[in-house]
């Protein structure tokens, strides 16, 4: 049940900060394919995407961080690091993309402390990874 609630909320703030973004400034990216297509590569990017993340951040640098500082110290400073990397171009991006994935990386972070594993976090990166990639397609498409 934690796991919907925080899929759920991630995914809730996502579509939040997408839906008082201006345009669609994702849009460039996408491929002029088929939408089955557009698709399945969506999901490939998620699924790739939460895998790299989640190993680097979660699992990687959360280990080290805590086994030098202490769980707390870990959760924060991997957050505070995958929040700076959005910065620029990721999604979500600029001030409140630090703010929105330093939240996320922090209970993303929570989680495998609480979970003792990655699997949870991936699962939730993967539909929150989605969710964003359906909302920039379907604002292509001017139906959001």
């Amino acid at each position: 049940m934690g796991f919907l609630f925080c899929a759920l909320v991630s995914t809730l703030a996502l579509v939040t900060w997408f839906y008082f973004l201006n345009g669609n400034p994702y849009a460039e990216m996408m491929p002029n394919v088929p939408i089955f297509l557009l698709i399945a590569l969506g999901l490939g990017f998620a699924l790739i995407n939460a895998f790299l993340e989640e190993g680097l951040f979660r699992s990687i640098f959360f280990s080290l961080f805590s086994k030098e500082l202490g769980i707390a110290a870990a959760i924060v400073l991997q957050a505070v690091w995958f929040g700076f990397l959005h910065y620029q171009s990721a999604f979500p991006s600029g001030t409140i993309g630090i703010v929105l994935t330093f939240l996320f990386g922090s209970l993303l972070g929570y989680l495998v402390h609480r979970t003792r594993g990655i699997l949870i976090p991936i699962l939730i990166y993967i539909f929150a990874d989605f969710s964003l990639f359906i909302l920039i397609v379907m604002r292509m498409n001017n139906l959001f």
